[in-house]
Formats: structure tokens, sequence, C-alpha cells
């Protein structure tokens, strides 16, 4: 008998609850990929091969008593290299050499466009006077001025959003969400 009461009870409980049941929004957070796209300088990258330098004789200007008119040719510095563009991005690349002669600094500066996976010999030839140098030259720095490149760079982020989902109020679970939220 008591425990038919209590079933009684029991029964009685729920159905006055599903008579206050109602359906009510709970809110629930997610988290929300989206993209952001930044903008990024890059110097391209690239490899290099041995440097390679040398001066070449000029010929001398003509002795105004002279019978034989040469025409002058001054002496030049010689450097070469090759530059391979190992970036994804085609570039301008410059080369600049300092030949240092007795007690002076000479600079040569060249440059050529190298597309991306692309290898290509940049040379300087650079003029002195006949009496420069002679064989007493050395190179005393080289370098690869490598191009900059403006790249756009695309990265997925996430924010958190708070979303609504119905539930029944007579749902112990809701009952408990909806609590937790309106703390």
């Amino acid at each position: 008998m008591k425990n038919y009461f209590i079933l009684i009870l029991i029964i009685s409980m729920l159905q006055s609850c599903k008579d206050d049941c109602k359906n009510i929004q709970v809110p629930y957070a997610v988290k929300v990929p989206f993209t952001e796209s930044i903008l990024k300088n890059v110097s391209l990258n690239y490899k290099t091969s041995t440097l390679i330098d040398d001066r070449f004789p000029g010929i001398p200007p003509p002795e105004l008593s002279s019978l034989l008119r040469f025409v002058e040719r001054r002496p030049i510095l010689f450097a070469s290299i090759t530059v391979s563009n190992i970036s994804k991005h085609d570039g301008n690349f410059g080369f600049s050499v300092t030949w240092e002669c007795i007690d002076q600094e000479i600079i040569g500066l060249s440059s050529a466009f190298i597309p991306a996976g692309m290898s290509k010999q940049i040379k300087i030839h650079q003029e002195i006077d006949h009496y420069d140098c002679k064989d007493q030259f050395s190179v005393k720095k080289f370098e690869i001025i490598a191009p900059t490149v403006q790249i756009t760079e695309v990265s997925t982020k996430y924010r958190e959003e708070i979303r609504y989902r119905l539930c029944n109020s007579c749902d112990e679970a809701c009952v408990q969400a909806d609590k937790v939220s309106k703390n």
C-alpha cells in the first residue's frame, strides 16, 4: 500500500510538472572559424655560386707623336655570380661588389630579373683608370640584394559565438544549462 501511495505521488508530480513545462531558449557557445588576410613583406630566398672576379687590361691612350692611332679602351674589373631564385615569386635581384685597389675602393653594381625557380648569371664590368689596381686588387666584399615582395597570407582563426537552442523546462539537463548560462 505504501508503494502504491508513492507511485501515485510521483505520477501526480510528473503530471503537474507536465502542465508547467514550456520551451525555453538556452544559450550555448560555439567556436566559429573565420579567415583573416594579412599583408606581409617577404624577402625572396636565393642561392649563389662562387664569385668569379678578374681584371682585363685596356689599351692605353696613344701618344700624340705616335703615327699609329689606337682607340683608347680602359681596363675593366669584372665580377660574376650565378643567383638561383628558390622562392615562389619572381624578382629583380641586385649584385654589388667592392674591390680594394691599392689605396682606394671601387664599387660595381648590377641587377637582373630572375623568375621563380630559375637561375641567372649576373655580371659587373667596372671601368677603371689605366694605372689603377694593376695586379693589386681583391674583392673586399660582395652582396646579393634580394627583392622584397608583398604577399597576402590567409590564416584561419576562431571566435566564440553565442547561439540558442530550444529546450523543455521539465528536462533537468535543460534546467541546469539555463542556470549555468545565467551565472
